[in-house]
């Protein structure tokens, strides 16, 4: 799959816990400051996958509950997506392309989980970026 304009990959991880059904968006200058051009989220129907830091993935039925939302002053570019529509398997060359040209601020972006806010204690959600290396000017 051609992704135009693609320097860099990272991938942010969001450790999740039981007390409650929203959770920030980690710190990343990296993704700040950066035209985001895809983003997808590892699917995990076996259960067996871990996180980059060893921590279990939460399940595909859990992932069913949760949403996405990325934004940087009052611009939602990503308002309270289903995580489903980011999943793919790691056999798939799949992330779904976007075009956010000066970067989110993680301070206002979450993750939030529709009426599931237990059973996540030692859980984690990976959220891998696709972006072009061009710091943008501020």
């Amino acid at each position: 799959m051609d992704y135009q304009g693609l320097t860099g990959i990272t991938t942010l991880e969001i450790q999740l816990n039981d007390n409650g059904g929203e959770y920030p968006i980690p710190q990343n200058q990296i993704l700040e400051n950066r035209r985001i051009i895809g983003l997808c989220i590892l699917a995990n129907p076996s259960t067996d996958h871990k996180s980059k830091t060893g921590r279990a993935i939460i399940s595909d039925t859990e992932m069913a509950a949760g949403y996405l939302t990325l934004q940087k002053n009052s611009n939602k570019f990503v308002d309270t997506v289903p995580l489903n529509f980011f999943t793919t398997k790691s056999s798939d060359d799949r992330f779904v392309k976007l075009s956010i040209n000066d970067g989110f601020d993680p301070s206002m972006s979450s993750i939030q989980f529709k009426g599931l806010t237990t059973g996540f204690t030692g859980d984690s959600v990976q959220i891998i970026f696709l972006y072009d290396n061009t710091e943008i000017c501020k």
